[in-house]
């Protein structure tokens, strides 16, 4: 789903779950905390969708704001309704009772881009898929969902199935929260080792940190005053602290990567025109070779293409033979139409990654696969990294298409190369899947 953005360096993360007491709200007010700590200069902002109120009992400072949610959702700009709070953060006031805007759901993504803020929004969500959760889901550049048993995994189906009305599910990032390390389902296996394994195994993305049950934390939110006080200030000798740190850091990292990417796009529309091209089809393009980071839009290149991010671009063609050339491949390349790279991450692996190349024919026919040990393989872990914009270190799966066949970005984009591919990508994916490489 394409948003019209004026204002491009606005990133929405989305706390959702559809089971309460998952530690929805302390991670969102949480983490906007820990956000403005460890980068000071950024900018952010919270909400609040639910109507507890804990979002103004943690920011609020001095007498009750004029406008709230509902305002800035109607009429109100950014300026007129957020409040700066406690530790820099900016809070929008919440509602006893939201209106529903008379809208879709794809509209709020729009509506907040436009708006005047920037940096990041964090959107606290209802424990219920209602029109603003939903909302929320189809606005957000990342999606992180609090899981702490079987049950609250299988409420994140619902989200999932929303996003994937909008090919926007691998913004989905599940986290363990509120897990109690020492409980166990055997004596082999604990719930948390258990739940993540059973999140991964239905093809969740789930983040390596861990928010731990606290009583200390549990505790700031629970006492006999409205006010409620963040980890970084009450409860740092906990480990908690250490794992909002790390939150934090993650959502940063998003954060970058998409601001890094709306820049080169807002250049790509400045220096290339593409003529009866669809605007979603202009998100997320590279202007530059992954392998040389040199220009690459203006001339026939490989078409190059990101399941999980979507980015996408064109790779030149000596970068691609000097790829090729790293290691020994037995195989005709005049019958390849297509490469698909998997890159399985240290989330995956205990290792530091491994890389497997299947190559298709024009009929998206599985031809051969081959895996690539990573030693020597600074060409292709550089296109990894470039292609995914993230260190290799923090990736856990990547799945990158590469066309043989030159072409140029606006011949690709054409209504009848675009359908092709897509139908090229969805074959190839299934040719995996049955032989149980994917």
């Amino acid at each position: 789903m394409f948003r019209s953005r004026n204002n491009q360096n606005l990133f929405i993360l989305t706390i959702a779950s559809e089971k309460g007491g998952v530690g929805k709200t302390t991670i969102a007010t949480n983490l906007a905390v820990y956000l403005k700590a460890l980068y000071d200069d950024l900018a952010v902002t919270i909400l609040s969708f639910d109507n507890h109120f804990s979002v103004d009992n943690m920011f609020a400072i001095g007498p009750s704001p004029p406008f709230a949610v509902n305002d800035l959702l109607a009429n109100r700009t950014a300026d007129e309704v957020a409040v700066l709070g406690q530790y820099g953060v900016q809070y929008i006031p919440s509602e006893k009772a939201l209106r529903t805007p008379s809208h879709s759901t794809a509209w709020l993504g729009e509506r907040l881009h436009n708006v005047g803020l920037n940096g990041v929004l964090v959107l606290d969500t209802k424990p219920i898929l209602d029109w603003h959760t939903e909302a929320a889901l189809m606005a957000a550049d990342l999606i992180i969902s609090p899981v702490k048993d079987r049950a609250s995994l299988n409420n994140v189906v619902k989200i999932k199935n929303v996003l994937n009305r909008v090919g926007g599910s691998k913004r989905l990032w599940l986290l363990p929260s509120l897990v109690d390390k020492q409980s166990k389902i055997d004596i082999s296996s604990s719930v948390s080792r258990h739940l993540v394994s059973t999140a991964r195994s239905c093809n969740y993305q789930v983040l390596d940190i861990q928010i731990s049950r606290s009583p200390k934390v549990e505790s700031l939110s629970s006492g006999s005053s409205h006010k409620i006080h963040p980890v970084l200030i009450k409860a740092r000798n906990t480990l908690v602290h250490a794992q909002l740190k790390q939150l934090a850091e993650f959502t940063y990292q998003h954060y970058q990567s998409s601001c890094h990417m709306a820049n080169v796009s807002r250049l790509f529309q400045q220096n290339v025109e593409i003529k009866n091209v669809p605007s979603e089809r202009c998100r997320r393009i590279s202007v530059c070779c992954p392998v040389c980071s040199n220009s690459s839009l203006h001339e026939k290149g490989h078409y190059f293409y990101n399941l999980r991010t979507q980015h996408k671009g064109l790779l030149h063609a000596d970068c691609l033979e000097r790829l090729l050339q790293e290691f020994c491949l037995e195989i005709q390349f005049e019958k390849v139409h297509l490469i698909a790279l998997v890159f399985d991450g240290p989330g995956i692996l205990s290792s530091g990654g491994d890389i497997t190349l299947h190559f298709f024919s024009r009929k998206a026919n599985l031809l051969q696969s081959q895996r690539l040990p990573l030693t020597k393989q600074k060409t292709m872990l550089k296109l990894i990294e470039n292609i995914s914009g993230a260190q290799i270190d923090t990736l856990y799966r990547e799945f990158l298409l590469l066309k043989i066949n030159p072409t140029s970005i606006s011949k690709q984009l054409s209504d009848t190369k675009y359908e092709e591919f897509c139908h090229f990508r969805r074959k190839a994916l299934k040719e995996l899947c049955a032989a149980g490489y994917y």
